[in-house]
């Protein structure tokens, strides 16, 4: 098979991106041995959840519980008080293009503030911390109960940068299928977006969730939207 010089830029950018994500499913994996959430981290829980979504977030293995976790960490040391932003133009969360782009966001990316010493949770949420906690804690719980192993997550990577439209065949939505566990990867976004909805979770937060794979500008956000969205999905993209 001969490539032309773009040809050959694009299969060794796909085997970079396929790379860089095996070797978070290998680090995800070595963290799928411990434990889920601490009693320290129960309690930043019950601060922002209520006792549904609690109850959501725990029915998430423990490696997701901690992934998720880790994800609003993230938020916290990149310039975010509970996952809000503590400055920047109009009180917008903004993060540099650059650490956008290094952690696997695709999506519109802005000027990211100074880091501000206040990585602690504020007495009172603003609605945007709220929506970003919120989302932080719980954009991953539509992979619940969907028996889903290290392999199709994997296969799922694989198969979603060299051929999406096989992916998309493979999926199924029938719950004794082996194939189902795919389709609860494609779709776990809408899934996730759902179950919080049932939950009482905000409706920002809910929106966030639902869209948190997919580029701002096609998110139907406004403006601040899109900048929480392109900071959850940085976030979740370094972690």
């Amino acid at each position: 098979m001969v490539y032309d010089s773009t040809g050959i830029v694009l299969l060794l950018a796909d085997t970079r991106l396929v790379n860089l994500r095996l070797g978070y499913r290998v680090r995800q994996f070595w963290g799928a041995l411990g434990w889920g959430a601490k009693p320290v981290e129960e309690d930043v829980l019950r601060t922002h959840l209520n006792a549904a979504q609690v109850a959501l977030f725990q029915s998430m293995c423990a490696a997701e519980q901690r992934h998720s976790l880790a994800v609003l960490r993230t938020l916290q040391e990149n310039g975010y008080a509970g996952a809000a932003p503590t400055d920047g133009p109009n009180g917008r969360p903004q993060l540099t293009g650059a650490w956008v782009q290094g952690h696997g966001y695709r999506g519109t990316s802005t000027e990211r503030p100074s880091v501000s010493s206040r990585n602690t949770f504020p007495s009172s949420a603003g609605v945007g911390e709220l929506a970003l906690t919120q989302a932080a804690l719980l954009h991953d719980v539509g992979k619940v109960e969907g028996r889903i192993r290290l392999w199709h997550r994997v296969s799922t990577v694989l198969l979603r940068t060299l051929h999406p439209a096989l992916l998309h065949r493979l999926a199924l939505n029938e719950p004794s299928s082996w194939r189902y566990p795919f389709f609860v990867l494609l779709h776990h976004a809408e899934r996730g977006a759902d179950l919080s909805a049932a939950a009482g979770a905000d409706a920002l937060a809910v929106a966030l969730i639902r869209a948190h794979h997919t580029p701002a500008e096609q998110s139907g956000l406004d403006a601040p939207g899109q900048a929480l969205l392109t900071a959850l999905c940085a976030a979740d993209g370094q972690n």
